[in-house]
């Protein structure tokens, strides 16, 4: 088993985004291809795929207040 963090891709991306929000993070994040596009369109925002061996299985949005 390997876990590790990846950037999003055009290869990626799709699977990034299909991955579901938990309905207890419902209320507290927005879905990940909301996340993806902002982070497309606002500086200081990046975004991480986390894979389970090649498979993706969790993102990472941040951004950062300049």
């Amino acid at each position: 088993m390997n876990i590790s963090i990846r950037s999003v891709t055009k290869e990626n991306f799709e699977q990034i985004s299909d991955l579901a929000v938990s309905k207890a993070q419902q209320d507290y994040v927005a879905e990940n291809s909301w996340s993806l596009l902002e982070s497309k369109y606002h500086t200081g925002y990046t975004t991480r795929g986390i894979n389970l061996d090649e498979k993706p299985v969790g993102f990472i949005p941040n951004a950062v207040n300049n």
